[in-house]
């Protein structure tokens, strides 16, 4: 009995391993969706993975802030505090990375004093790591913008890469809600890669399926989550050619946060399935010469049968099975995040170069590209810290415009804007009708 056709995309995760070669060039092309994320709607890049998950939103985290924050407490000797603590601070004070893994080579991080030497040096080492430092859009620049400033940097490039493209698929839905059919027809296609219908005997087909590894398939009356919130359950590795990084896809019913689902999954796939093709094949061939239980009447024994005997088999299956299907939406973007929440507050800190500055900017770059031929994902990201308490001078609010001469100091112009009607809209009202006479009409 084949298993439900599988169509991913919940969470994506790179799990590293601690070493690895001399990384190539970036060579993603320029991305379909290129946006700061504070414009975007429905999606947020998070500093840490306490980040919320909550309908109809995207949360994309990757380890690069936290790194660059790890290597400025380490700078600094202890934990960055500021001037009315912001509450994300703390989450970064309290979620150090190389607290529980080594910073391995794919990952570059730096934090210290804006000087034009040690900038350089660092420029130098990302050239020497990835080939090239030129798509790299938050590293500080040479020449500080004044003496004593300071600054925070951390940036991976990885490309996991499947041996076999997989194939084009024709467009498909993605929705919000799998139990509604209705969500289909309100929301548009989008492009999908992997593998349709699959046909062991076709030798292309065979290719494509040895990249699909079956990790958990979890019968939704298996799950511990309460019933109204369970749905399609399943995670699956693409295996690339990646000798650092693992690339799992896992459409599961979210927890809390992002943090609580990643280690669900990560806790689910622990162990892993198991059983061969060949095996469960075995068993289906040996059930079929079984003599046909009589469980007269007895529905409770029929679905127990049905459980023990097939569904727990099939589900255990770590191969993808004839005519089964593996469907992916492409994903395609370069967003940049910036976190305001960090900015403008003076850090309190016993370390004499940094007490007193506050962040003048704090920001986090993720360039992601998943399609047939595999993952592709560039990180960054980069804070700022020079001057005093910063400043926003915003006339968002009743204010005064004055035009004087200037030897005499006296007005030519006073004009206070005490309401909107002066301002430009953003959205151009159209012009009034005019009459006969050319007279604006009077709105009826």
């Amino acid at each position: 009995m084949p298993r439900a056709t599988l169509s991913l995309m919940v969470v994506l995760m790179l799990a590293g391993c601690e070493t690895t070669p001399r990384h190539a060039a970036s060579t993603i092309p320029p991305a379909r969706l290129a946006a700061s994320a504070d414009s975007l709607t429905h999606t947020t890049i998070a500093a840490t993975l306490h980040e919320p998950i909550v309908p109809n939103h995207n949360v994309i985290w990757t380890a690069s802030f936290q790194l660059a924050w790890d290597a400025l407490r380490r700078e600094i000797g202890g934990d960055i505090d500021m001037v009315n603590q912001p509450l994300l601070a703390d989450q970064l004070n309290q979620s150090p990375i190389d607290a529980r893994r080594p910073l391995s080579d794919r990952w570059i991080a730096d934090a210290g004093p804006w000087i034009r030497s040690r900038i350089h040096s660092l420029r130098r080492r990302i050239s020497e790591q990835f080939d090239d430092s030129a798509s790299m859009k938050l590293l500080p620049d040479e020449n500080p913008p004044m003496s004593g400033a300071m600054f925070m940097y951390a940036c991976m490039i990885e490309q996991l890469k499947f041996e076999h493209p997989f194939d084009d698929l024709e467009p498909e839905w993605f929705t919000l809600n799998p139990t509604d059919e209705s969500d289909y027809a309100t929301e548009p296609s989008f492009r999908y890669f992997g593998l349709d219908w699959y046909d062991p005997k076709s030798d292309h087909e065979r290719a494509l399926a040895e990249q699909i590894r079956i990790l958990r398939h979890i019968d939704r009356t298996d799950d511990p989550m309460p019933e109204e919130d369970r749905g399609p359950s399943f995670m699956v590795e693409l295996l690339t050619m990646s000798q650092t990084s693992r690339l799992i896809l896992a459409c599961v019913p979210p927890r809390q946060s992002l943090d609580a689902t990643v280690k669900y999954v990560l806790q689910s796939i622990e162990k892993p399935n198991q059983l061969s093709l060949d095996e469960y094949k075995q068993r289906m061939q040996a059930l079929s010469k079984d003599p046909k239980p009589d469980f007269d009447g007895d529905p409770e024994a029929f679905d127990r049968f049905l459980r023990e005997k097939i569904y727990e088999p099939t589900n255990a299956v770590r191969e993808l099975m004839d005519g089964e299907s593996l469907r992916v939406p492409l994903i395609d973007f370069d967003l940049t995040q910036r976190y305001a929440a960090l900015c403008g507050k003076p850090i309190i800190s016993n370390h004499p170069p940094i007490n007193g500055l506050p962040f003048a900017d704090a920001r986090q770059r993720v360039r992601f590209r998943l399609d047939r031929n595999g993952a592709d994902v560039e990180t960054e990201a980069a804070g700022t810290l020079f001057g005093g308490p910063m400043r926003h001078f915003e006339f968002t609010q009743p204010f005064l415009i004055l035009i004087i001469d200037r030897k005499t100091n006296l007005p030519d112009v006073a004009i206070w804007v005490g309401q909107h009607e002066l301002l430009v809209p953003s959205t151009p009202s159209p012009p009034p009708e005019r009459d006969l006479f050319g007279e604006p009409q009077a709105a009826p």
